[in-house]
């Protein structure tokens, strides 16, 4: 037993161990001593009367006490009047009272409420507000910075940074979002220069989110150029024998954030296979240097699954044998273990569509139409048709939406039609807020009538099948992600499968529609 524990039983041996008269005694002492300070206990404070110290037991202290009391104990902080506003629904509120908040507070409570901002934006975004939530974001960074050593915020400051850009891309401010990426790099990247170790782990972290911003601004000779300045300022930096894998880090996640951005050549590609190969190779035995080669790894053949997926196969068992058992005790290579898992799922559904090409198509099973007009199976023999395999909770099938309303629109009058196939997710339809809901579960029919709403908002007029809920169609057709795009022609034999909705694949896709329609 620890000391800690047998102290109190000595305490018990030594009172028990005590004599008769010692314990009378202190009984004694302690009646006497509560005799005496009873009196003191009620006696009446100076310029009170006799009369009023004293409440009797049966008395109800008075209505103006109770409400005094209760106001004075329920008076909120200003950090839980604005969480309580947040949890009310009233972030524009919320964000209101904390400008204010700070505004009247002294310099050292600033940062505390500061980071409340972090909660306003969650409110904002429960409420599809992007922009707002976009402007809380920058206003938090903006403060973080601020502060004398924002190096040591740089954690916080990256996730906000993170959220900030997917708020701000849903809210279409790309240019606004590049701007606050670009604005933390620079500060954090001067405050970090003196101190080389920080500055290359801060490095690897800010520039590809930079570099990648650019990219969705079209901007990929900045990208570039920055990209390489950095790989070539951090070559320049003196470290620790010790420190050298963190900089082989950061050069690998540079030239990765090359390798990502639209039209990359294969002269990048290669650029990090030789920098990844040599970094294990000078540090077979670093447990850090293997999990970032194998996290990049990883990434890299889930890109090449759809076009090579046997390729993609052979990857990842020498990526596994590389690893071996040493997974068993690091966290990170377990969860990369589980991902090689996933992608080799993906490459065996891969090899099943890649063998539904040149097939005929298998058969639609439909329990309900949706949108179908005058739609029938008849109707669709001898036309191209488009299968998307979609759902209304589904980001990137909505984000496929513009290109099949354009391809519908450029091809309506060549034999042409996009159906599309979901199935009951049990989502019905917010009448007052216009989306779609998802409390109790709703009935078929009424996941119909969502339906009819969900494509009318986004304007979508090609026919939905909705497959019965024992159906085989999706197994089939091999659907194990959505979106899932099957290009069917006139005599009913598969042509193209592709998954996702990415602007290589909707390029491909329509490259494909034009050769069926246009010969």
């Amino acid at each position: 037993m620890s000391r800690i524990g047998d102290a109190p039983m000595r305490r018990v041996r030594r009172l028990s161990n005590s004599n008769l008269g010692q314990r009378m005694k202190i009984l004694y002492l302690s009646v006497v001593l509560f005799a005496v300070a009873t009196p003191l206990w009620n006696a009446p404070v100076f310029g009170q009367s006799d009369t009023e110290s004293v409440t009797d037991a049966s008395e109800t202290p008075s209505d103006e006490t109770e409400t005094d009391v209760a106001s004075e104990e329920a008076e909120p902080t200003p950090e839980e009047a604005i969480r309580k506003l947040i949890e009310d629904g009233e972030p524009a509120e919320a964000a209101e009272t904390l400008d204010e908040e700070i505004a009247n507070s002294a310099p050292d409570q600033v940062i505390a409420l500061q980071r409340l901002r972090s909660e306003i934006m969650s409110g904002f975004v429960r409420q599809r507000k992007y922009l707002q939530a976009l402007e809380q974001g920058e206003k938090l960074v903006d403060a973080l910075l601020d502060t004398e050593d924002a190096a040591t915020n740089s954690g916080v400051i990256f996730q906000t940074v993170s959220r900030a850009r997917f708020y701000g891309s849903r809210a279409g401010a790309t240019e606004r979002v590049g701007d606050l990426v670009g604005r933390v790099l620079a500060e954090i990247s001067e405050s970090t220069k003196d101190t080389p170790l920080k500055h290359v782990q801060i490095v690897g972290t800010l520039v590809p989110l930079q570099a990648s911003q650019l990219g969705l601004q079209e901007k990929i000779a900045a990208a570039e150029e920055l990209v390489d300045s950095y790989l070539a300022s951090i070559d320049e930096l003196e470290l620790e024998e010790d420190n050298e894998v963190d900089r082989l880090i950061t050069k690998t996640r540079l030239l990765l954030s090359k390798t990502r951005l639209p039209d990359a050549n294969e002269e990048a590609k290669d650029a990090l296979k030789r920098v990844m190969t040599s970094a294990m190779e000078r540090y077979p035995d670093s447990i850090e240097m293997l999990t970032e080669y194998a996290k990049i790894e990883v990434s890299l053949i889930g890109s090449t699954v759809s076009n090579d997926p046997e390729a993609a196969s052979a990857r990842v068992e020498e990526l596994d044998e590389l690893i071996g058992d040493r997974y068993e005790a690091n966290m990170v290579l377990k969860s990369i273990r589980g991902t090689m898992g996933a992608i080799q799922r993906r490459i065996e559904s891969t090899l099943k569509l890649m063998e539904l090409i040149g097939n005929p198509a298998p058969e639609f099973e439909i329990d309900a139409w949706v949108n179908e007009g005058e739609t029938t199976l008849e109707t669709l023999q001898g036309k191209v048709v488009l299968v998307d395999f979609w759902a209304v909770w589904c980001g990137p099938c909505i984000a496929a939406f513009p290109h099949l309303r354009e391809w519908r629109e450029e091809f309506k009058d060549k034999g042409f039609e996009v159906v599309g196939a979901t199935q009951y997710y049990g989502y019905g339809w917010d009448d007052e807020n216009n989306r779609i809901s998802r409390g109790e579960k709703a009935s078929n029919e009424d996941e119909l009538v969502m339906l009819e709403n969900f494509l009318a908002e986004h304007e979508l007029e090609h026919p939905v099948i909705v497959v019965p809920e024992d159906n085989e169609m999706y197994d089939n057709y091999g659907v194990t992600g959505i979106p899932q795009l099957v290009v069917i022609d006139r005599e009913g034999v598969v042509q193209m499968v592709k998954v996702g909705a990415g602007k290589e694949t909707a390029e491909q896709i329509h490259e494909k529609l034009s050769e069926l329609l246009n010969d």
